[in-house]
């Protein structure tokens, strides 16, 4: 192969198969490039806003045969949020010795080698896929770590995280303050969480959950970052028997002794927290994408500038909780 590449035949390749691109990266936003299959998201398309809406309701049956009404009021109590898309962006340039590195990359994992095969249309779906599997990972970064408007031009700029929005949901002044999420609902923290006392702190949570929330039994999630994680699974390896577990093996999965129903995760996205537990029923966390009648599709555009392509990307996503009373977290 020349040590050149022909943009022209790029982007005409390329622009042949936008359609399909657009649709391949508007099918991928829409699963959350992979939390759809995470239970304790829910996928909600949307146009634009909607309210995240969770009712309670509070004991209604009372002594009878008393002679007189006695009601009731105030029965049915609706907890709202809004739950709003958020615009981001990729704009991308690509070189010309770019894209002929990323030629060689492609072709050394195909067999027997064509050097014309860079131009072929599975050269431009692995060249695509790169730039999608990208897009997921900043995503994924955004669900706990996004600050809308943040410092800095990266990911976590595009909309709020999960990390903020608990923050407001617990404070109940200031700048964004919400408290939606109760102060008894989260425990202090030991100022460091490490195999000795691991076990000990997921307790703490377990209880204040089983003494405060009437949906405890439900099935939940308590999502650990991943350092705790491995603390966790260490010391359960290193106890001589079960009496003394607080989490228990189910299969290839790990529950709370005191919640067989709630299961614990590792949580990639909470590295940046560490010793950072909450614990939520599933049904609470939303992970919001366009609507596919919405105008604002996400949309992927190709032109060649100079000695370079230019890729445009452009979408809309958003996560969020809907109800902070069955939320309950340690304070890291």
């Amino acid at each position: 192969m020349a040590n050149q590449i022909d943009l022209t035949k790029v982007e005409a390749r390329l622009k042949e198969n936008i359609t399909d691109y657009g649709k391949i990266f508007s099918l991928k936003l829409a699963n959350g490039f992979g939390i759809k299959a995470d239970p304790m998201f829910t996928v909600l398309p949307i146009k634009d806003k909607l309210l995240l809406t969770k009712s309670t309701t509070k004991p209604i049956l009372q002594e009878g045969r008393t002679g007189a009404p006695n009601f009731t009021t105030g029965v049915i109590e609706l907890t709202t949020r809004w739950g709003q898309l958020q615009p981001f962006k990729a704009d991308l340039k690509i070189e010309e010795q770019e894209l002929y590195a990323w030629g060689k990359n492609y072709l050394g994992s195909k067999k027997p080698t064509d050097p014309t095969d860079i131009y072929s249309f599975n050269a431009m779906a692995w060249y695509m896929e790169q730039i999608y599997n990208q897009a997921g990972k900043d995503m994924h970064g955004v669900i706990f770590d996004g600050v809308k408007g943040g410092a800095g031009a990266n990911n976590t700029k595009i909309a709020d995280g999960l990390k903020l929005l608990f923050t407001q949901g617990i404070a109940t002044t200031g700048p964004g303050a919400v408290g939606d999420i109760p102060a008894d609902n989260v425990i202090a923290a030991a100022a460091v969480i490490d195999q000795t006392n691991v076990l000990t702190e997921i307790n703490k949570l377990a209880m204040r959950i089983i003494e405060l929330c009437e949906e405890s039994d439900e099935e939940a999630i308590l999502n650990l970052d991943p350092m705790v994680y491995a603390h966790m699974i260490n010391a359960l390896n290193s106890q001589l028997s079960n009496s003394s577990q607080y989490v228990v093996r189910t299969g290839s999965e790990i529950c709370l002794a005191l919640l067989p129903n709630t299961r614990i995760v590792k949580r990639k996205w909470l590295k940046s927290t560490p010793g950072k537990m909450f614990w939520t029923p599933l049904g609470n966390f939303f992970w919001l994408a366009p609507e596919e009648n919405t105008t604002d599709l996400p949309s992927i555009q190709v032109e060649k500038a100079d000695r370079a392509i230019k890729i445009f990307i452009d979408g809309e996503m958003g996560v969020n909780y809907g109800d902070g009373r069955v939320l309950f977290m340690n304070s890291k």
